[in-house]
This record gives structure tokens, sequence and C-alpha cells, in this order.
């Protein structure tokens, strides 16, 4: 997806340079002195602005929104990662933090957000 995206910008940028360079048309197909360049700019930003969002930002979004969701979710008995790499159970959870039993008699506090994901059992 990554490399969809890097190949559409690099082509988006080579198109825009090329129809920067050449010179604006105006009435009659005779080149035009100045001005009106605005609309041009508009109709290449646009398209650019909306592949932006659809190949990076909203999957994006949905992303953090899932995540989300799965931290709200987290209830004790959950068997997690966090995101140093340490594996373990959930014991306890509070509004912002969890504690993971990760050996015997072995507990953390971490909060919330250190969880990278739960892990399927």
């Amino acid at each position: 997806m990554k490399k969809l995206s890097l190949i559409v910008a690099m082509v988006l940028i080579k198109l825009n340079t090329l129809l920067a360079m050449a010179p604006p048309v105006g009435k009659g197909g005779s080149p035009q002195q100045a001005g009106g360049g605005l609309t041009g700019m508009l109709m290449l930003f646009l398209p650019l602005m909306l592949v932006w969002w659809f190949l990076l930002i909203r999957p994006q979004q949905k992303k953090e929104k899932e995540r989300q969701k799965m931290l709200n979710e987290l209830n004790k008995g959950d068997q997690v990662v966090t995101i140093g790499g340490i594996f373990g159970e959930v014991v306890q959870v509070k509004d912002d933090r969890i504690t993971i039993k990760i050996a015997d008699k072995t507990n953390i506090e971490v909060t919330k957000t250190a969880v990278s994901g739960k892990i399927k059992k």
C-alpha cells in the first residue's frame, strides 16, 4: 500500500512539473500572458488531495479507531503484548492504566496506550 501511494505521488509530481513548464494557453490557442492560474492550480491539487486522503489519511484514521476500541475493551484475563514486547495477562484495569502479570508474583503497571495488541487465545 505504501509502495502504491509512493508511485502515485511520484506520477502526480511529474505531471505537475510538466504542466507547470507549459505556457498557459489563452483564447484562440495562443499563449496567454498572465493570470488565470488559480483554476488550473486547483484542478491539479484537488485530485492530489483526494488521492492523499483515500490512500494515506483515511486508512490511518480507521486503524487508530480500531486500536482505540481494542484499548477500551481490555478486560481482566486478556492476554496482551506491550509496545516494548512484553507479553502478559491483564489483572487489573483502571481508567488510563492496566496492571499486567508477566510472571509469577511479577506485575507491572503500564498506560493503556503502551498496549500494542491483544493476543488471540
